[in-house]
């Protein structure tokens, strides 16, 4: 896989584990629907919201775990593309950046 590639930003971020955030603005907004109450701008926006603090979280622990040395390279799963090199140092700080905002 080419470095900093989107396949590598793709399962960088880990989106196998976005139903942990999504599901709790679906939920709530299906109460707010019931309620009378629902709105699709709100809605959009705090699952949006949920859905770039879980990549931000995702990156950033990633990047950490590494530079602690708890991504042993000879037990490491699939998904720690940082510390198999497919994104670069600089690449995954603008990466984290980025999602921030």
């Amino acid at each position: 896989m080419a470095p900093n590639s989107p396949k590598a930003w793709f399962l960088g971020v880990r989106p196998n584990s976005f139903s942990g955030s999504a599901i709790p603005v679906l939920v709530a907004s299906a109460m707010a629907y019931t309620d009378g109450c629902f709105h699709w701008v709100i809605a959009l926006l705090c699952l949006s919201t949920a859905l770039f603090l879980h990549i931000v979280t995702n990156l950033v622990n990633e990047y950490c775990d590494f530079h602690n040395g708890m991504d042993d390279p000879a037990y490491l799963s699939p998904d720690r593309m940082y510390a198999r090199g497919y994104i670069t140092p600089t690449a995954m700080k603008w990466g984290i950046v980025v999602a921030t905002l």
